[in-house]
């Protein structure tokens, strides 16, 4: 995975993202503090990190 213009946070997340396909279990494994905004935090997340989920998504799927 090659994601070096991300936060060590954010690689979490989409690492967790695509291991568990959930975007708020993703962010708390991830370290982002568990709020009641945590949903929509998540949201936010997948939407800007779209490109990355992808690439980790199909370099998953390529090495299976």
């Amino acid at each position: 995975m090659k994601h070096g213009h991300l936060t060590e946070q954010r690689k979490q997340f989409v690492e967790a993202y695509c291991r568990l396909g959930n975007g708020t279990l993703a962010a708390k494994e991830a370290g982002y503090k568990d709020s009641p905004s945590l949903v929509n935090q998540a949201s936010k997340l997948k939407r800007e990190l779209s490109a990355g989920i992808s690439e980790e998504l199909t370099t998953n799927f390529l090495s299976a």
